[in-house]
């Protein structure tokens, strides 16, 4: 695909124009750490851009030149654009006036950033539209996104399956909470979208959520052998209620819940629903816990939450709390559930030098 115009814009974004009509930006300033690239922190020299008339693609002095073909398919995937939709439920119209969005310019003052072009537009909003033509290149293009944001991208990322849901859901929450990356992968493979977004945080501290046959070693060994990762690191459980759990109790440097003390909070959703992330948003970190049974507490996740349940000696105003937050209906999570997590997050009183 051939670049017809090109611009170089404030914060390192760069404006572009195709044969074909699209346009759009894409940031670039993820590659001021990188070979030639630096030679932009001066940013007058990455004003210097330009259109090659022989090849079509954009260049800069020092012989600096990206690919076009790769550059559309960014602007394609990550472009953000205004569009109409359907209805949204009333619930979630409800929930827009309550929050009142106000606006970013990272996103030209939208209130409302839709993920996918089937999202409805709410009216009265100022939308923005972040578009991919499946979940790995939607993936990337928020990955792009917030690294815009963040003014960089994300030392640490975690790579999740794509393809089983009740694997990946405790990497939202994780991504609320600390601003890291999230991707997903297939089981043997990680696909383009996703590798070049991986290629754009130069070689990033990687966890793969779920254990070997949910993401496979062939996955960490591509990882490795295209120097895509720093590290390549395993969080897993047998089960995706285990794998939960394993991921609120992960210390590794700065990055993990290590979750395995008193004074917490917790989000527990069944493994069939949709979790939600937004208990994060509001200064409310909780690593998202997961059950595979409607009506008791799995063992796993009954031994973890009693492993961190709190204590006191003495005064009980001394002691530190843990909260749960239900995620779901009485038919999701049963009120006999609901009771058992009520239990374990009480305080107990405890005996000093107690065995």
């Amino acid at each position: 695909m051939r670049i017809t115009a090109c611009k170089a814009e404030e914060d390192y974004k760069l404006w572009l124009r195709f044969e074909d009509g699209l346009e759009g930006r894409v940031f670039l300033g993820n590659l001021l750490e990188i070979g030639a690239f630096q030679l932009w922190r001066d940013v007058r020299e990455f004003e210097k851009v330009s259109v090659d008339p022989e090849t079509a693609t954009v260049t800069w002095e020092g012989g600096i030149r990206l690919d076009a073909d790769i550059l559309y398919h960014d602007v394609k995937a990550n472009q953000i654009q205004h569009a109409d939709g359907d209805e949204l439920p009333a619930v979630t119209e409800d929930t827009l006036e309550r929050l009142d969005p106000r606006g970013s310019d990272l996103s030209e003052d939208a209130q409302v950033i839709r993920v996918g072009p089937e999202v409805a537009r709410p009216e009265g909003y100022k939308t923005a539209l972040i578009q991919g033509e499946d979940p790995y290149e939607r993936a990337a293009a928020i990955d792009r996104f917030f690294s815009a944001a963040r003014g960089r991208p994300s030392n640490d990322v975690v790579l999740y399956s794509g393809e089983r849901a009740e694997w990946a859901m405790p990497a939202a929450s994780w991504a609320a909470r600390s601003g890291d990356a999230v991707l997903p992968v297939e089981a043997n493979s990680i696909p383009r979208p996703v590798a070049r977004a991986l290629a754009a945080h130069e070689r990033p501290n990687v966890y793969l959520l779920g254990p070997e046959r949910v993401i496979s070693e062939r996955v960490a060994g591509e990882l490795r052998e295209r120097k895509l990762a720093r590290s390549v690191n395993r969080i897993e459980g047998e089960t995706p209620v285990e794998n939960a759990i394993a991921f609120a109790r992960y210390e590794k440097g700065d990055f993990g819940w290590r979750v395995n003390i008193p004074g917490y909070n917790f989000a527990i959703a069944s493994t069939d629903a949709a979790a939600a992330a937004p208990l994060a948003t509001r200064g409310v970190f909780a690593p998202l816990l997961l059950t595979d049974d409607p009506e008791a507490l799995p063992e796993p996740l009954e031994a973890y939450l009693l492993s961190v349940q709190p204590g006191y000696e003495g005064d009980p105003r001394d002691a530190v709390y843990n909260r749960a937050w239900i995620l779901g209906d009485d038919t999701a999570i049963s009120v006999r559930q609901q009771a058992q997590v009520d239990t374990i997050t009480e305080l107990i009183p405890v005996q000093a030098n107690a065995p």
